[in-house]
């Protein structure tokens, strides 16, 4: 699992050096891609949904736990789930690189 996370680490760091050679990269996978599209998508990504001050923080692949605890309660809540599972039960950081590997 050590190696599957370091390889995904790896990838996103090069996508965010060089989205244009991430996205063809797919499109190679994937001719029915649209370059325009995957690169506006991929650099919104980067843009609004990874770049925030918990990500500077912690580096990709982390959360806080205190962060994971209120999305696991309001997962609980939301469905009506009959126990709340702890935050080590459903998140650990024993796959991850070390933080100065990670992008932050």
């Amino acid at each position: 699992m050590k190696r599957i996370v370091r390889a995904f680490n790896r990838g996103v760091i090069d996508a965010v050096r060089d989205p244009e050679a991430a996205v063809a990269a797919a499109m190679r996978r994937d001719s029915s891609l649209r370059r325009e599209v995957e690169l506006s998508r991929l650099t919104e990504t980067l843009r609004h949904e990874m770049n925030h001050a918990e990500r500077a923080a912690l580096g990709i692949g982390d959360a806080s736990d205190a962060r994971l605890s209120r999305a696991i309660a309001a997962m609980v809540e939301t469905k009506s789930l009959p126990r709340t599972p702890a935050t080590r039960s459903i998140f650990t950081r024993a796959f991850l690189p070390p933080k100065n590997a990670r992008l932050s």
